[in-house]
């Protein structure tokens, strides 16, 4: 978990069986982050402690704005609290 980075890398990591989410970029309030997500494996995330879609997540990026999300096939991208404001745009992404 990154909570208020600037810039930050997460590359080339495989993640399995969580029962909460993958990799979660956060911010405490909206804003510019820059993060790049890039070139992971993630696979058979669980909602375990279940909730409204905060949980279960392979990658969460929460009022996180500037972020690249890369190399991620056949999986759901969950982009919560700003993904429109700040322009990012992909295929998978459910707001």
């Amino acid at each position: 978990m990154s909570l208020d980075a600037q810039g930050l890398l997460v590359s080339r990591n495989t993640i399995q069986g969580t029962n909460d989410n993958g990799i979660e970029i956060l911010r405490s309030t909206v804003g510019d982050d820059g993060t790049q997500v890039l070139d992971n494996r993630i696979a058979d995330i669980k909602a375990g402690p279940g909730g409204s879609g905060q949980y279960g997540n392979a990658i969460n990026a929460f009022r996180a704005g500037n972020v690249i999300v890369r190399g991620q096939p056949d999986q759901q991208l969950r982009l919560l609290g700003g993904a429109r404001q700040f322009g990012i745009q992909h295929p998978d992404i459910r707001q």
